[in-house]
């Protein structure tokens, strides 16, 4: 048994996990995110709520540039505020998800015993401008899934991933993410209150996010990490809308071909030619 199973042996209560919802946001939040809170909380049979009979759910006032102390001061009140509570999960506030999503998190990790396990996100990156696009940005959607690369110290994207599955990742974004407490207090009991201040690597000219930089340290403290690609979410994003995304969305899908190999009673020619189709 690795080191921070045992650990989360010692201190985790199997199907009896409660759980806290935190989020960040600048002041507003998108309809997605308040709708499947309430979603959530309709479900809910007692995850998530406190004491008093509270729900458990707290948030950060953060603009841009302070989200790491947004995330860091939630790290903080949850570890500090909820005693009774094992499982943190961050939500941010322009993130949808369907109503048991919280709940299949927390089963999973009562019953596998992982320490970090997130839904499967995606994020967008603005693309620069090309000519014929008016002064707008085509963008670059990706899975917020990444291995570290040794090599450049760095890290690349998994564009490719098993659906409906656990699958172990260098890091992933924080925008949807399950933490056990344990590793919360590994990380206080060694660095303070930094889950999330980003890390700086060699003579990288900028530090990691705040999301990869807690995965990098959690990974030092024997914490991996892991995605659920089977707990689906939604990002809201602003975007673009020129000529180019409308005929790129109505492009139609290839029809299906019949084909005549005409090839009598040779099963294993028929086979190979259809084979190159």
């Amino acid at each position: 048994m690795t080191d921070w199973k045992q650990r989360l042996r010692e201190v985790n209560r199997p199907g009896d996990s409660r759980a806290v919802i935190a989020h960040l946001h600048p002041g507003d939040v998108s309809t997605s995110f308040s709708e499947s809170l309430a979603d959530t909380l309709a479900l809910d049979r007692g995850r998530l709520l406190m004491p008093d009979g509270r729900s458990a759910v707290m948030h950060s006032f953060c603009g841009g540039g302070q989200i790491s102390q947004g995330r860091n001061e939630c790290a903080a009140a949850f570890l500090d505020g909820h005693p009774a509570a094992d499982l943190l999960i961050f939500i941010d506030s322009d993130m949808g998800g369907d109503p048991d999503a919280v709940e299949f998190l927390a089963q999973t990790m009562d019953a596998t015993g992982l320490p970090i396990l997130g839904g499967l996100c995606f994020g967008a990156k603005a693309l620069p401008c090309q000519p014929g696009e008016q002064r707008g940005h085509e963008l670059d959607v990706f899975p917020t899934l990444y291995a570290w690369d040794e090599s450049r110290g760095g890290f690349d994207t998994k564009y490719d991933y098993p659906p409906d599955s656990l699958v172990e990742v260098g890091a992933t974004g924080a925008a949807f993410i399950m933490i056990h407490r344990r590793v919360l207090e590994a990380i206080r009991e060694s660095e303070g209150d930094q889950w999330f201040t980003p890390v700086r690597v060699d003579d990288k000219p900028k530090p990691f996010g705040e999301d990869l930089s807690f995965c990098m340290r959690a990974r030092k403290h024997g914490f991996p990490t892991h995605v659920h690609t089977g707990v689906k979410t939604s990002h809201h994003k602003s975007v673009w809308i020129t000529e180019r995304t409308y005929r790129d969305l109505r492009v139609p899908s290839a029809s299906a071909v019949t084909a005549v190999i005409p090839v009598k009673d040779n099963l294993t020619m028929t086979r190979d030619l259809l084979g190159q189709l």
